[in-house]
Formats: C-alpha cells, structure tokens, sequence
C-alpha cells in the first residue's frame, strides 16, 4: 500500500463505506500490522470474497470479486468492541467470525461489522485486532490535547516511547488567565508541553498531530507564541504563552515550526505492535507448544464465553437502529410470537446473557445466591 501526506488525519476516527482507492491507501504513518483473506463482510456483501487489512489506525475490508470494489474502513476511536465466534457452516466447514461493533460519534447509531474468514486455516487475525485495539486505546498522549494530567515524576517529564526533548524554556507563562501563570514550556519531537510551577496539575500537552497552527502574535503581555489546536483530537483551543526575551520566543517558533513540519511528513501515532513471530517459508505462525489438558479446558470455556457475548452485541446493535422493524415469528422454545432473533443467536443466548447478568450485580451488592443457581453450579 503506498503512502500519503499532507491530508489531516481521518482514517483512525471515521467509519467509511466505498471510498475511493486513494482513500484506501497508507498515509504517512500508517502501518499494515496483519491481513487475512478471503474473507466475507457477512452483513453488508455476502458473498464476496475479499481481503482484510489491520493497521495501526484502522480496519479496511476491500472485495476482490467486484468492480469497483465495495470496501470498508473503520477507525480504531471508531471501535467499541470486537469478539469472535466459531461456527460450523456445511459450504465452508469450520469457519471464523470477527464481530466489530462500531459507532462514528455519540449520536450516531451503533454499526455491527462481521468478517468470515472462508478458510479453515486457523488464523491469528483476532489476535492481532485484539493487541493492536489495547495499543491505540493506550496511548491517546501521541493523539490528543492532555490537559490537568500527569506529565512528570519527580519533576522531569515523564517521557513517552520515542520521544526526544529538543528546547527546554524555564520562565514561560501560560496567558489563559488575566496575570499569567509561571511555568516551563518544552518542545519534542512529538509534543509541546507546558507544565505550570506553582502546581503540578495545572499543564498541557498538545501533539503535532493535533496542531492546526503556530505563530508569534502581539498581545496585552507582550510578543507571545500562539498554538491553535483542532477540535477532532480533545477540544479546539488557542493558547499563548510569552517568552522572555522576545528573541528567545522567535527561536522557540522556528523550533516548534520546523519540528512539526519533520512529524507531518513522518507522524508517530503512539500504536506500537510486536508481530507474532512466523515461518520464515510459508508466513504461518509458528506451532505453539503442548499444553496440559486443563489450559485447553479453559481455552474452550473462555471461547463459548465470547459466543454467549456476541449474541448479546448482534442482538443490540440490531435494535440501535430505529429504522428497520423486524418480522414477527412464532418462537418454539418460549411458544410465543416474538421479535425474528439476529442470525446465530438464540433465545438460550440471550437467557444466559441475562442470568450471568443478574449474578454479577448480586454479588456486587453482597446478596446470596439462589439455591437452585448454586445446586447448578455445583453439579457443572
């Protein structure tokens, strides 16, 4: 996949459906971490076999069967859950299903994603969406603006994975109050931060990705420099800061000026994956070792969990969306007229759903549980 730049970031915090080839292509930055094919986007094109790629900012499926291609791509931010199952289909065997529950913003409806790996070749690609989900969740410090956090220990700052300290400015002060507010300014390779020293909380850190422009401007203090942030990465905000002597504020720009320039044309995300190591001739992960029969008991266990889970999510991203109405059918298990129940789910599903549920509040509130519920549990 080639590389672009320039453009402002979107791929990582948007869902998108049947973009250009371009859009579809690495920007700077962006890394193809795993890939599985073929592979069928079950809800939106049965059917068709396609490829799915994992980068460090988001999941693209694209057809190979048709022209143009239908495809997908969905931002990490954009990511609510992802889970699997395992089912028996007669066309295909023993197949693998990645559930990716979705949403593009607080008012949008949730969207459930189900990739089928149309293989029976067991694959690593959960996984890999697994580590690399946690990896994005976990360092949002290289993405957005951090305001009133922890920055230092023991009055260094506390440094992030790559990161180089390039202009250290005592006697700055932050202008977002009427008297200003002394305190020290340092620039990296990767973020500006200004951290007050009357008090340790009172700080900011803004990454490059998220600043839209810097400047010297005038004001009641005196030649300040001027950061303006973008609103898409923890609020939009102008912040000032005045450096004595006005010269020294001017060198300060240039360094921030020509240290963004240098990010955007290489930006450093902050999502860093360890590939699993794989056969040097055929690329297929290497066999683990044998394990007792106790962790292959458990292994089952955790994975009919993960079933049980994906009903739940099927089930509500479903009705998250107000627009479709479902048909009624004649339920057997319940001999009632009922909502038709997402494909692969049943009325069992959902039942144990609610029974793991109700247990689980009533041990956080320190209630017994019921004496049929433990005869049960002691029987299994």
């Amino acid at each position: 996949m080639a590389s672009k730049t320039g453009a402002l970031t979107w791929e990582d915090k948007a869902i998108r459906f049947d973009v250009s080839d371009s859009n579809l292509e690495s920007r700077a930055g962006e890394m193809v971490v795993d890939s599985l094919s073929p592979v069928e986007d079950t809800k939106g094109n049965k059917g068709d076999k396609g490829k799915l790629w994992v980068t460090n900012l988001r999941l693209i499926w694209k057809s190979m069967e048709r022209r143009p291609c239908p495809n997908l791509s969905i931002g990490l931010s954009c990511v609510i859950n992802i889970s699997r199952k395992i089912s028996q289909n007669r066309l295909h065997g023993r197949t693998e299903s990645i559930y990716v529950l979705a949403q593009n913003g607080q008012s949008e409806p949730r969207l459930e994603f189900i990739f089928t790996h149309l293989s029976t070749v067991k694959s690593c690609m959960f996984a890999s969406l697994k580590s690399i989900q946690k990896a994005y969740d976990t360092s949002t410090m290289y993405r957005n603006v951090k305001m009133r956090t922890v920055l230092t220990q023991n009055d260094r700052l506390i440094m992030l994975r790559d990161e180089q300290i390039f202009e250290t400015v005592d006697g700055a002060w932050n202008l977002s109050t009427d008297f200003g507010n002394l305190g020290t300014l340092i620039v990296t390779n990767i973020r500006i931060v200004w951290q007050g020293k009357a008090s340790s909380t009172f700080n900011v850190s803004i990454p490059y990705r998220m600043l839209k422009g810097a400047r010297i401007r005038e004001s009641k203090f005196g030649p300040a420099l001027v950061l303006e942030t973008r609103p898409s990465g923890g609020g939009a905000y102008i912040l000032g800061f005045r450096i004595d002597p006005p010269p020294r504020a001017n060198e300060v720009h240039s360094e921030v000026a020509t240290l963004w320039k240098i990010y955007r044309q290489n930006p450093n995300y902050g999502v860093y994956f360890e590939r699993e190591k794989r056969d040097a001739e055929d690329g297929v992960p290497q066999q683990p070792p044998r394990r007792a029969a106790s962790d292959l008991v458990m292994e089952t266990e955790e994975e009919e969990e993960a079933i049980s889970s994906d009903a739940f999510l099927a089930y509500f991203a479903d009705n998250d969306r107000k627009d479709v109405k479902k048909p009624i059918v004649f339920n057997q298990d319940l001999q009632l007229a009922v909502e038709r129940l997402p494909e692969g789910t049943s009325i069992s599903d959902l039942w144990e759903v609610t029974k793991n549920a109700r247990d689980a509040e009533r041990k956080k509130k320190g209630k017994p549980e019921p004496a049929a519920a433990a005869t049960t549990d002691m029987a299994e």
